[in-house]
């Protein structure tokens, strides 16, 4: 494979978007899951299971933590592992802190719009980066 197709940016970038992706899963599973299985009873199977949230939170981090130590504080590093370190504490707290039960649903909400928040912020800065290269090398 041509390594000038697939950049390291690239990648981060693609990565930025997935891990801002489980995030909002993780937000769906929290909030909207339990309206839902008001309407469609089915669903409260899914709204109740607390294996959902680990799996998310350990598919995740893993995510997050690579694209974290793929950035540079051109992108902004400082803020971002602020935010996204901030934000998968509180999703491990959520998942797997029994004593905080009774706060898990908010809690883990509160960490999903970091993470999130943080690797959106993340994707549209490298996005902006590109722009102002791409700018450079034509001029």
């Amino acid at each position: 494979m041509n390594s000038e197709l697939v950049s390291p940016v690239t990648s981060t970038r693609s990565l930025d978007l997935c891990a801002a992706g489980l995030s909002f899963l993780c937000l769906l599973h929290c909030v909207a899951l339990p309206f839902l299985a008001v309407l469609i009873p089915a669903t409260a199977v899914l709204a109740e299971a607390e294996w959902v949230h680990a799996v998310l939170v350990l598919m995740a981090a893993p995510v997050s933590l690579f694209v974290l130590s793929r950035s540079t504080a051109e992108q902004g590093r400082g803020t971002f592992a602020a935010l996204a370190l901030t934000g998968l504490a509180l999703l491990f707290a959520a998942a797997f802190v029994e004593a905080l039960e009774a706060h898990e649903k908010w809690i883990t909400v509160m960490g999903a719009l970091l993470v999130g928040g943080a690797h959106l912020n993340h994707w549209l800065r490298q996005r902006q980066l590109d722009a102002v290269r791409q700018s450079a090398a034509r001029a």
